[in-house]
């Protein structure tokens, strides 16, 4: 079973309607394209993928989840005044 990812379009454009979903491979070959996410998943599904839905529509490497990537770039939040004690 390959792992396929289900991405919004347009890619990396934050406050752009999304026009439509592709399915991807782990390469950023497009498999599949359709205008609903549940589509996506559903056709990932029928030809035996695992679907990987993206959160954020700019993620650098889709292979490695969202926490994990902020924690590799050691992102540091502000912290809230409430911590400042």
């Amino acid at each position: 079973m390959a792992t396929v990812y289900i991405e919004a379009r347009p890619k990396g454009r934050d406050g752009d309607p999304i026009t439509g979903y592709v399915v991807e491979d782990h390469a950023s070959s497009v498999l599949h394209t359709t205008t609903t996410q549940e589509a996506a998943i559903q056709w990932a599904k029928t030809n035996g993928h695992s679907a990987h839905v993206a959160r954020v529509r700019h993620l650098s490497d889709k292979r490695i989840p969202l926490a994990e990537g902020l924690r590799r770039t050691a992102l540091r939040l502000p912290r809230s005044h409430h911590d400042a004690r």
